[in-house]
């Protein structure tokens, strides 16, 4: 198994987030952040010593990637109708 640094991930994450119509990235808390329309969609932080991409994700669909181990809802979370 390859293990890729954080620099290569984050490459391959920006080359998707900014393949997307009206992307733009910005540097937002110290983080890279990828914003459409001015809106946070995509986060790309270290959590628990690990690399993590934080994803807004609308409260209906939550449930569906909770039932995986590999996500969760981010710590700072504020209440809200969608959620990272």
């Amino acid at each position: 198994m390859t293990v890729m640094t954080s620099d290569a991930i984050l490459k391959r994450v920006r080359g998707i987030c900014l393949s997307l119509d009206d992307t733009a990235e910005r540097v937002s808390w110290g983080h890279p952040t990828f914003t459409v329309g001015g809106r946070t969609f995509a986060v790309f932080e270290e959590y628990k010593d690990e690399w993590c991409m934080c994803f807004r994700v609308e409260k209906a669909h939550q449930p569906l990637f909770l039932k995986d181990p590999r996500f969760f809802i981010a710590r700072n979370t504020q209440p809200s109708p969608a959620a990272f």
